[in-house]
């Protein structure tokens, strides 16, 4: 009776199980971390790109919101259009898609500024 309960003592066949029962939580929040991050660097990329569309929209003074509209379909948006002398800036802000327990916002901002045509 004695050895048989050390041999399950030394039985180590469910240990694995465990290990991977402890560590699957962690691994899968660092890989929403990281899926989180590649989300805004490309919200950062689209909001720069809207912003450059926007800005030459204006430039050769066609509607600046509608092109910089175009540029960042399916992102909720805020677009800035100022002049100043023979310039046009334009500046868009993309709120970054987050995952539903994250607290807070995040907003990325793109600005590019282009002379005016004639």
């Amino acid at each position: 009776m004695i050895r048989k309960a050390k041999s399950h003592l030394s039985d180590e066949s469910g240990v694995q199980l465990v290990e991977y029962v402890a560590v699957f939580p962690f691994v899968l929040l660092a890989a929403m971390i990281a899926f989180q991050f590649m989300v805004g660097a490309y919200t950062v990329v689209v909001a720069a790109a809207a912003a450059r569309e926007g800005a030459r929209a204006a430039a050769v003074r066609e509607n600046a919101y509608v092109a910089a509209a175009n540029a960042s379909v399916g992102f909720q948006r805020q677009v800035f259009v100022t002049g100043a002398g023979n310039g046009v800036r334009c500046t868009v802000k993309l709120k970054v898609p987050m995952f539903p327990l994250w607290p807070g916002e995040v907003w990325a901002t793109g600005n590019t500024t282009m002379r005016l045509e004639r």
